[in-house]
C-alpha cells in the first residue's frame, strides 16, 4: 500500500513539475511536501493497525499489502470463518479511516493530477467494498478475493496515471 502511495504521489510531483515554472509558486510546493508528509504518517498508522497480535490470523490469509501476497495465498480455497470475519470487520472499519483521510489529502490539493488520484482511489473503495462483502457473504474463496485485490490495487495505479 505504501508503494502504492509513494508511485501515485511521485506521478503528481513529476506532474507538477512539468509545469510552467511561474505557475508553481512556493505555497504549491510547500502543499504538496506537506501533504507528501500527511501521507506517509497516515500510511504508518495503516501498517501499525494492519500488525496489530490481534491481526494475526488475518495477515496469514491476507498480508497487509497487496504486493506482499503469495502464489500459495492465491490458491486458497478455504472461505472466512465466522471468527475471521469479525476481525476482518473490525480492521476494514478502521483501514477505510485512514485511507478516506489519504483520499482527502488529494483531494485537498486540488491540482488535475491530484484530482485523477482521488477518482481512482474512490473507484477502488468502491471495488474493495464488493470484493470485502463477497469474502464476508462467503461468496467467494480467500485465493479469489487476494486476486482480485491485486487487479484491482494495478487499475487503481493505472487510473491515477492516466
Amino acid at each position: 500500500m505504501k508503494q502504492t502511495l509513494i508511485v501515485v504521489f511521485a506521478l503528481l510531483i513529476s506532474a507538477c513539475a512539468t509545469q510552467n515554472t511561474n505557475q508553481v509558486t512556493q505555497v504549491d510546493n510547500f502543499a504538496i511536501k506537506n501533504s507528501n508528509e500527511q501521507i506517509e504518517q497516515i500510511v504508518a498508522l495503516q501498517k501499525e493497525e494492519c500488525m496489530r497480535p490481534e491481526y494475526v490470523v488475518l495477515r496469514k490469509k491476507s498480508p497487509c499489502a497487496s504486493r506482499d501476497i503469495t502464489f500459495a495465498e492465491l490458491t486458497d480455497a478455504t472461505k472466512m470463518t465466522n471468527a475471521q470475519k469479525v476481525l476482518f470487520i473490525k480492521a476494514v472499519a478502521v483501514l477505510d479511516v485512514y485511507s478516506n483521510q489519504i483520499t482527502d489529502i488529494y483531494r485537498q490539493l486540488g491540482t488535475p493530477e491530484a484530482i485523477k488520484v482521488v477518482d481512482a482511489r474512490e473507484w477502488l473503495q468502491s471495488q474493495n467494498m464488493n470484493n470485502r462483502l463477497e469474502l464476508v457473504e462467503r461468496k467467494i474463496t480467500w485465493g479469489v478475493y487476494l486476486r482480485n485485490r491485486q487487479q484491482m490495487d494495478s487499475e487503481m495505479l493505472r487510473r491515477a496515471k492516466n
